[in-house]
């Protein structure tokens, strides 16, 4: 709060200091200095705002690469269940063809086909189409971030200079 005060502060001194009126007059040299001053300060204010939106992007980031993780182990976990159910369809075709099939265990093992795989590829495709909204997600966030941060070697080299 005391940084939004004071921004607003210099804002409202810097233009009054740059009013046009003031722009036909001659700035003296304490003016010069004011001005300079304030001018570092709305850079120093810059900054901060910055780097606190350079840590909500990292925390952003964070959780989305938290989210991303847990979306692959789930994908892994679906894809066992799929490899084991398509195992499992296959022991069931194999002792089918080795003696006669009664109609419990070909409704069963065309139950276990149909629904289960049906379940699992939708699950599958669900996971997949979250995974690529986190990256598209974290890609951005990693670029924002990027942004953020040249911005802020840019006003520090600012800084530095007037110094």
């Amino acid at each position: 709060m005391k940084n939004i005060v004071t921004f607003w502060a210099a804002l409202v001194l810097m233009t009054l200091l740059l009013s046009p009126a003031m722009a036909q007059t001659q700035l003296t040299d304490e003016d010069q200095k004011s001005v300079a001053i304030l001018k570092l300060v709305i850079k120093q204010l810059r900054l901060e705002v910055i780097e606190q939106s350079i840590e909500f992007h990292n925390l952003k980031i964070r959780l989305l690469e938290t989210e991303y993780e847990e979306v692959h182990r789930s994908q892994l976990e679906v894809e066992a269940q799929d490899q084991g159910l398509r195992q499992r369809l296959a022991n069931l075709n194999a002792s089918a063809a080795d003696e006669a099939e009664n109609g419990e265990a070909a409704h069963f093992r065309e139950a276990l086909s149909d629904k289960g795989i049906k379940k699992i590829s939708d699950r599958l495709q669900s996971l997949q189409q979250r995974e690529e909204e986190l990256r598209r997600l974290l890609d951005g966030e990693l670029k924002r971030r990027q942004e953020l941060e040249e911005r802020t070697k840019k006003i520090n080299s600012e800084v530095l200079e007037n110094r």
